[in-house]
């Protein structure tokens, strides 16, 4: 199933039952999803990176990932 169908499916489902578990259902299942995207990419990163500009890639895309984690809590 696509990440983003997956990611759907986990923020519909508390609307759907409107229970405390189902609150807890869809935030593993749109972390869970969250893991699979973050792996996928550094996948393709690592794939599109050389060995000289390796670890700048990675170091981007921590900082990238890094600040989007911290502007999502503001």
């Amino acid at each position: 199933m696509p990440v983003l169908i997956r990611i759907a499916i986990g923020m519909i489902f508390p609307y759907l039952s409107p229970k405390m578990w189902a609150l807890y259902a869809s935030q593993f299942i749109v972390g869970l999803s969250n893991v699979f995207i973050a792996v996928s990419l550094q996948s393709v990163l690592g794939n599109a990176a050389n060995n000289e500009n390796r670890d700048q890639y990675f170091s981007m895309f921590g900082m990238a990932m890094a600040s989007g984690w911290y502007i999502k809590l503001m």
